[in-house]
């Protein structure tokens, strides 16, 4: 008996040795095929807007023969409007169980701001006048994203993030309702149909941050993001009432900030689909200069006057709620 069972553990121990070995190296290639795996993703989305851009001059002029005062105008314009876009990701796991992701994002907006754009001008701290126009708009707003896993736990991992974003923004601004003081503080209330100013604005930025994604539970996830970084800011500035164009570009910095949750099913076709929510906010501020060109038409002659070195200051904030849908391709 003890012959019986010696030769059948010799026979068949070969046989379990070799399954276990098996069993390993199918698992190893299975961690090698899921840390080699690329996932993409097709997304569509719908947000709305929230806030403005707006630049202020000033420079000092000569008021007299003796007096010197300082002139600022402040030009306000809204962005506010429904966009619609899409996204696409590509995302690839790495050792260790960790993966980098790259996006793109485009959106565009379907309707002009409501708010209407406000232009108010001063002589040193009086203000001389303010007005108000209406709105047309087309905008457009890009971003690229690579993002990188730092630290991963069971619930929750750590990312760092660098944006590149380029916001353009063309306004048409008509008509204008408001007043004008003159020497004796005495207000005039004007107004006017015509076509006023010729509006375009671009921000350039890149962002670095970190970021937090927590996995609520199987299906709902969080994420939070946070940083900052520089942004390049031009514009074009066109007064048609005034005959006078302006050209603008500022370095400065930027700040921004996300949230969102999403939720995740899990489907036959698409393999996966994913509703989210969110929430962002974009804060960029340049301090540069415009050259400012004044177009004199007298007969068939035109003349120009330049005027170079304008102190101009951009400021652009913008808030976004929005839905997006995804599916894993």
């Amino acid at each position: 008996m003890k012959v019986l069972v010696f030769l059948f553990v010799i026979t068949f121990s070969p046989f379990s040795i070799f399954s276990q070995e098996r069993n390993v190296l199918i698992n190893r290639n299975k961690d090698k095929l899921v840390s080699s795996e690329t996932q993409f993703f097709l997304g569509v989305i719908s947000n709305y807007n929230f806030g403005s851009t707006d630049y202020t001059l000033k420079a000092d002029s000569k008021i007299s023969n003796e007096n010197y005062s300082e002139l600022k105008s402040l030009l306000v314009f809204p962005i506010e409007s429904y966009n619609i876009g899409l996204s696409f990701e590509i995302s690839k796991a790495m050792k260790q169980d960790k993966k980098w992701t790259i996006q793109l994002v485009a959106t565009t907006n379907v309707n002009s701001p409501s708010n209407f754009m406000i232009d108010r001008d001063w002589i040193g701290k009086r203000e001389v006048s303010s007005t108000k126009s209406h709105v047309n708009m087309r905008s457009y707003f890009t971003f690229a994203k690579f993002e990188i896993q730092l630290l991963k736990k069971p619930d929750y991992y750590i990312t760092a993030f660098s944006n590149i974003s380029y916001d353009k923004i063309n306004q048409d601004i008509d008509g204008y309702k408001g007043w004008i003081k003159d020497e004796y503080d005495n207000f005039h209330n004007i107004s006017g149909t015509e076509r006023v100013i010729e509006y375009n604005v671009s921000y350039l930025s890149n962002i670095y941050g970190l970021g937090v994604h927590w996995d609520v539970s199987e299906h709902l996830h969080l994420k939070l993001k946070s940083g900052g970084g520089l942004v390049l800011a031009k514009d074009y500035d066109f007064h048609i009432l005034r005959n006078k164009k302006g050209y603008g570009k500022g370095l400065g910095y930027t700040f921004y900030s996300m949230s969102n949750i999403s939720y995740s099913i899990r489907t036959r076709t698409p393999e996966k689909f994913t509703i989210g929510l969110t929430m962002s906010l974009n804060y960029h501020h340049s301090n540069g200069k415009q050259r400012m060109v004044f177009q004199n038409v007298d007969g068939a002659l035109e003349q120009e006057t330049i005027i170079k070195g304008i102190p101009h200051k951009f400021n652009y904030l913008r808030t976004s709620v929005g839905l997006s849908f995804e599916v894993k391709l």
